[in-house]
């Protein structure tokens, strides 16, 4: 039986997964008591290439949208369309790119995520879409998204892990594991 440290603030199961010693009750960096998960498989984040290959079709995604953004009095319209997809792309457990590539969103803890933290860990991108809605003002923000869009690349490939994962306790998976519905073992 393998088990995880469900305590947020600590990072030894994302550094080191799952914890394989059935002897071992406690955190090793922690001290929080370790809880017992019934799937191994089910708690290992998927590799950084799925996690930047969803990333990069997404973005596409969205960079169309922006694209018909540019054209005049459309932009107005389209710019909250555009604030939504980022905020909602993950609604039902996985974006576009994310269910193209098999992937599907999971609470860090066990089980799956709820609505709130895939709406929360999509927070960073919504809103750097929001001052586009200011006329003029909103030219500017592009070097703002930019470095958004670049430094959450550079997070999924250099810790599988984006800044909205952090914030919203969750972590992307093989979606053949998400729908096993792995739970935390009762004791």
């Amino acid at each position: 039986m393998a088990s995880i440290c469900t305590n947020p603030e600590c990072d030894y199961t994302k550094r080191h997964g799952v914890i394989q010693n059935a002897a071992l009750e406690f955190c090793p960096n922690c001290g929080r008591r370790l809880q017992k998960v019934a799937d191994v498989a089910a708690i290992t984040p998927v590799s950084r290439g799925r996690r930047f290959g969803a990333y990069f079709i997404d973005f596409c995604i969205a960079f169309l949208l922006v694209l018909v953004g540019t054209i005049p009095i459309v932009g107005l319209i389209i710019t909250p369309i555009i604030a939504l997809y980022w905020l909602l792309r993950d609604i039902n457990g996985a974006s576009p790119g994310k269910s193209l590539l098999g992937l599907a969103i999971v609470s860090r803890g066990g089980g799956r995520s709820t609505t709130m933290q895939r709406i929360l860990r999509n927070l960073p991108f919504a809103i750097m879409v929001l001052p586009l809605l200011i006329p003029y003002i909103g030219l500017t923000d592009y070097p703002i998204q930019l470095f958004v869009i670049l430094v959450e690349a550079l997070m999924v490939i250099l810790t599988r892990e984006r800044i909205g994962d952090k914030l919203a306790g969750t972590m992307v998976v093989s979606h053949d594991v998400a729908q096993a519905q792995y739970a935390p073992v009762s004791a």
